[in-house]
């Protein structure tokens, strides 16, 4: 809309909602529904071919020490 806003009385006011087109109400199901509907699921052709290694116990103490040598660090320790 580009312009002056068109003027109207104070009665065509307050019956603009009943002289302007809108869309029904939508329920929480049919909301739900919409957007199951319109929005696909994706899902990453190699995400089931992923696996992860077992951690063994050296490995899970390295990650420890690293983690604390990182927290002393940010701390200035």
């Amino acid at each position: 809309m580009t312009g002056p806003a068109p003027q109207m009385s104070v009665q065509e006011y307050i019956s603009i909602d009943e002289i302007t087109e809108t869309s029904a109400e939508m329920s929480l199901v049919d909301i739900a529904s919409s957007i199951q509907e319109t929005e696909p699921e994706v899902k990453a052709d190699d995400e089931e071919d992923v696996t992860i290694p077992p951690v063994t116990s050296k490995m899970a103490l390295k990650a420890i020490e690293t983690e604390q040598a990182y927290y002393d660090a940010a701390a200035g320790i």
